[in-house]
């Protein structure tokens, strides 16, 4: 069995500190998986700006942000994302039929359900999409001017 240590401001290394303020900043306690990351600040310092990017970084409003989250956690039956992006998703103040609905794999508004349904090809374990299902991701790659040869 392996082990981890959930880090605290206490115990984290120097490095770690800051960013685990931040953590607590962010969300008003420590997240336990941001404790463990804090083992390897850089990997914490990584995740924090990946999330800042699916923040701030992308147009997704935050119902659409948190279909995206939720879909893959529920599709990965992920026993601590799914309780964690619902409290994400009521800091949000996302409609609880929402959160409840992606909870249940049961059918969402119109727009939001064919979010949802878009990703399933890519979150589902071992995800191998067919061509088919990135030609929408290449057109996107190629406007931005970025090579989609790897599509």
């Amino acid at each position: 069995m392996v082990t981890t240590t959930v880090h605290t401001l206490d115990t984290a290394p120097e490095a770690s500190k800051p960013l685990l303020e931040n953590s607590i900043k962010a969300f008003g306690r420590l997240p336990s998986l941001h404790g463990v990351m804090a083992t390897s600040p850089g990997l914490l310092e990584g995740y924090q700006h990946l999330h800042r990017l699916a923040i701030h970084g992308t147009a997704f409003t935050p119902e659409e942000r948190t279909v995206v989250w939720m879909t893959v956690n529920v599709v990965n039956r992920c026993h601590y994302c799914v309780p964690a992006h619902t409290g994400i998703a009521k800091m949000e103040k996302i409609d609880e039929s929402i959160v409840n609905a992606l909870r249940d794999e049961t059918p969402l508004p119109e727009k939001l359900e064919a979010c949802a349904r878009s990703l399933w090809p890519f979150a589902t374990p071992m995800a191998a999409p067919e061509r088919m299902q990135l030609l929408p991701l290449r057109r996107l790659v190629t406007a931005s001017g970025r090579s989609s040869t790897r599509f």
